[in-house]
């Protein structure tokens, strides 16, 4: 449960005191009430919230019969790598999905030291292991490696029936791989277009702002891809091809050109801002809390339709303009 701190006591007390030394005066009462704490006490409130809903998703999950795990490991913008570990249990009739723990991996990455860092922290916690049955990841090496993966490990030691899963969402990101031309676009539109336009030159930046305020354009800027965003690579299409017919302006300004902006390579670009604009909305779909197998698989399945009917649409095109 969680404690007051000594300031939290002497308001409580400050207002009862007032409210049995001037009941009539509403004003004064409500003053006091909300009187503002000081910072500390504001930053032991909420560390006591945070660790008594910790203690709380504990217990919940002591008390269920078996729970699932999700792991994802990545590196972060200080080049640390980090392993998040989700939750998902079955507890007084409702599904409970919770962030378990954010493990920082010290040295390498390796399928051993990703095994032994969630089992140390589950240890730690006093949950049991053996009560683990599905454990979904990204599918690297690492982690469903036919003889050192985290699953197989897991199934050798404590889950004999440990059901392993591929994560839906890495699936699609996957799918969504390029190469031949539309890679060579792909990383025009990113490096030389985008990020040389933004990243690369603080003053190119102002200058391209300012072009685009001064034409009225629908948008002041372009948009960074990030491959660790999944979301950005369709966005940052999508707000370049909006800005077209303006950056081919700008360019010819600085007496600069571009192919990736006319002819062919036009139509690709096209193409890929709407093939990656579906895809962004799939995986929107995919992300949530409190979303079944089938709905996520229902999610798939109609964007695998629509494929299908935009395959015939262009064909139908091609077809009439030949």
């Amino acid at each position: 449960m969680m404690t007051y701190s000594d300031a939290e006591i002497v308001k409580e007390c400050v207002v009862k005191a007032v409210k049995i030394m001037h009941p009539s005066k509403k004003e004064v009462i409500t003053s006091m009430t909300t009187l503002p704490l000081s910072r500390l006490t504001c930053t032991r409130r909420c560390t006591d919230i945070a660790e008594d809903l910790h203690d709380q998703v504990l217990i919940e999950i002591k008390e269920a019969d078996c729970y699932a795990l999700a792991l994802d490991e990545s590196t972060d913008i200080t080049d640390c790598a980090q392993l998040a570990g989700f939750v998902r249990y079955f507890h007084h009739g409702v599904f409970n999905e919770e962030l378990l723990a954010l493990i920082t991996l010290h040295g390498n990455t390796t399928a051993a030291a990703i095994y032994d860092a969630p089992i140390n922290k589950l240890k730690e916690l006093q949950l049991p292991i053996q009560n683990i049955c599905t454990l979904s990841t990204d599918g690297a090496p690492a982690m469903i490696g036919a003889c050192h993966g985290v699953i197989t490990n897991l199934r050798t030691e404590y889950c004999p029936d440990l059901i392993g899963l591929h994560c839906i969402i890495h699936q699609s990101v996957l799918c969504a791989k390029l190469s031949g031309d539309f890679q060579e676009l792909m990383t025009d539109a990113m490096k030389v277009i985008i990020n040389k336009l933004k990243a690369n030159s603080s003053l190119k930046h102002r200058q391209l702002r300012n072009f685009l305020d001064q034409h009225n354009a629908e948008f002041c800027d372009l948009l960074t891809h990030n491959n660790v965003r999944w979301l950005s690579k369709g966005n940052a299409l999508k707000r370049l091809w909006d800005l077209r017919k303006e950056l081919v302006m700008f360019l010819n300004e600085k007496g600069q050109t571009s192919t990736l902006l006319e002819g062919t390579n036009l139509c690709n670009l096209a193409f890929l801002a709407d093939c990656f604009t579906h895809l962004n909305t799939l995986n929107l779909k995919l992300q949530g809390k409190g979303h079944t197998i089938i709905q996520l698989w229902s999610a798939v399945k109609s964007l695998k339709q629509q494929l299908l009917l935009f395959v015939s649409d262009i064909t139908r095109a091609i077809f009439i303009l030949t």
